[in-house]
């Protein structure tokens, strides 16, 4: 029975779009069989046993798509710490943060020579967050202030880019009770690129002058 591999992850992804998780794993599954070293196939599939709680095979998948990315495009290729971002979010998930931190450090060394991706903020707020939950605001702060500045010296101060760290560095400022900087950091990051944008990269965010309650926090501002 011939089985097209492109059309099996289309439709994995369409039902990943559904929130029908069994079903995504069962049609990239399918994509895999046909192409067992596709990066995409893999992370698809992996995503979808994360969603129903297989944790084991998402893992697997995950280890799997990392080691192929970077047999196709080399260690340092970008493509790697996007892949392997998926990893990093199974190991939130579980809540192994030990893993997460040495994952995210490890992949902001090697991405320091390349140019500042939407890879490479994620990554970044990541590790943040590892700090922030742990109380460390000060390694929190630190990690975003130099990704802003090394945004800032990439593409200028006023690119909007550099709404990708802004509003986190703004919720983390809020967190640590600096209501006027978290305020200002806030409405430089909506002067960028517009309420709607910041809305759209950050939806946990509110790009009005209230400053909003972060979601993992259970602190008032």
């Amino acid at each position: 029975m011939f089985i097209d591999a492109k059309s099996e992850y289309d439709a994995g992804c369409l039902a990943l779009d559904k929130h029908e998780y069994a079903e995504a794993a069962l049609a990239f599954t399918r994509a895999i069989r046909v192409d067992s070293e596709n990066p995409l196939y893999l992370c698809g599939a992996a995503l979808a046993k994360l969603r129903i709680g297989q944790y084991g095979k998402s893992e697997a998948l995950y280890r799997r798509a990392v080691k192929a990315t970077k047999k196709s495009f080399g260690v340092d290729h970008p493509h790697v710490a996007s892949v392997t971002f998926g990893l990093i979010d199974l190991y939130w998930h579980q809540g192994r943060y030990l893993e997460v931190e040495e994952l995210c450090q490890g992949l902001l060394d090697s991405l320091k020579a390349g140019p500042f991706t939407s890879a490479r903020a994620r990554i970044t707020h990541r590790l943040a967050e590892i700090y922030r939950q742990q109380g460390l605001f000060d390694k929190a702060e630190s990690i975003y202030l130099d990704a802003l500045e090394e945004c800032e010296a990439v593409f200028g101060e006023n690119h909007p880019k550099l709404a990708t760290i802004l509003p986190h560095l703004a919720d983390l400022y809020r967190i640590m009770g600096r209501k006027k900087a978290a305020a200002s950091v806030m409405q430089r990051s909506i002067s960028l690129c517009g309420p709607s944008k910041i809305s759209e990269l950050h939806p946990n965010h509110t790009a009005g002058p209230q400053m909003p309650a972060n979601q993992g926090s259970g602190q008032a501002a």
